[in-house]
């Protein structure tokens, strides 16, 4: 019975040989799954590592002044293309005004044909009724001045424009009839 139970429990215990060569085997496949296990969550991190690499790659400070200037050629093209088309439209209004300042100018209405009479003094004479005879006047020509004495006045008025007077440089008095009148 003894030796019964003495077999019983070698087949059971198998040999130790065999139950290392078992445990052996255990530790090489948990050893390769635990490899595997740590390969892949080391693939995963380094997939994390190169993406947050990239987005850092792409906001690094060369990068981004790269990127600014590349951006600023442009922009600096069309500044100064506004800037030159502003110069242009301002120069050109400019010389319109200058055009029309001109065409007021009192210079410019002396060479169409036009004088301006002042008294003494250097005001304005405007009216006949102004002067007296005797009176000295200035009179500014386009291209010139004449000393002139009044030698008589017509204050009769049409629509603003003295009619029949002229006082000749020489102290003459004419009109549109002729001289003397």
């Amino acid at each position: 019975e003894r030796r019964a139970r003495v077999d019983r429990l070698r087949a059971a215990l198998s040999d130790p040989r065999f139950l290392m060569a078992n445990r052996q085997q255990e530790l090489d496949e948990l050893d390769d799954r635990l490899e595997r296990s740590m390969r892949r969550r080391i693939a995963v991190r380094c997939e994390g590592v190169d993406r947050v690499r990239e987005r850092l790659l792409d906001r690094h400070p060369r990068l981004a002044i790269a990127r600014g200037r590349g951006e600023i050629g442009p922009l600096s093209a069309r500044l100064r293309s506004a800037v030159r088309m502003r110069l242009e439209r301002g120069g050109a209004r400019l010389w319109r005004e200058v055009a029309k300042l001109d065409d007021l100018s009192p210079l410019a209405v002396l060479g169409r044909g036009y004088a301006i009479v002042t008294r003494g003094d250097g005001t304005a004479v405007r009216r006949a009724a102004e002067v007296c005879v005797g009176d000295e006047v200035a009179v500014r020509l386009h291209a010139g001045r004449l000393a002139c004495a009044v030698t008589g006045a017509d204050e009769s008025d049409l629509d603003g424009v003295a009619a029949n007077t002229t006082v000749a440089a020489d102290g003459s008095q004419g009109s549109e009839n002729g001289p003397g009148r």
